[in-house]
């Protein structure tokens, strides 16, 4: 695209702790089944459609048990650690709380190892509050508004935008 940030800054998404917690659940035993539950269910090749088909076909379901959940981090904040596609916003959701795939045929063995050290895991996940999301956003904003002084609000915008277009290929 032509975009280099300088010093880009990730901010992850939150959830409600209120709602999403791992109070109260049910300590890890490693003779029941391991549950896995995906972020996603669409059969759409670009969200993982041909990868539930491969798991649903390879997973030994003697072990293993299968369901949903609408969100990655409403699962870590409930304390579950992930196994995960090692693409797009997910390294950075997930952190050190799981270990990432590359292909589908990873996924068993990934599964082995988080099941082999899952408190580990769960002691790794960290997702921050929504206090925390909040006064991430106020610091790149103070930075923003430090970087561009003395220019009126279009004039700011107007760098902003040029700054974030690509310089033309003609």
């Amino acid at each position: 695209m032509g975009l280099k940030p300088v010093r880009p800054i990730i901010i992850t998404n939150s959830v409600d702790g209120n709602i999403f917690h791992s109070r109260g659940r049910m300590p890890f035993e490693q003779n029941r089944k391991l549950r896995l539950i995906s972020a996603s269910w669409s059969d759409n090749p670009r969200k993982g459609g041909p990868v539930y088909k491969w798991l649903d076909e390879h997973l030994d379901w003697n072990r293993f048990e299968y369901t949903f959940v609408g969100s990655l981090v409403e699962a870590l904040a409930c304390g579950l650690p992930a196994v995960y596609l090692n693409d797009g916003g997910h390294p950075e959701i997930v952190g050190l709380g799981g270990l990432p795939f590359e292909k589908r045929e990873d996924i068993p063995g990934q599964l082995e190892r988080l099941a082999t050290h899952y408190p580990q895991f769960q002691r790794l996940i960290c997702i921050p509050t929504i206090e925390e999301i909040a006064k991430t956003y106020l610091h790149v904003m103070k930075q923003m508004l430090e970087i561009i002084p003395n220019t009126t609000r279009m004039e700011a915008d107007s760098a902003t935008a040029e700054s974030l277009v690509p310089p033309s290929t003609a």
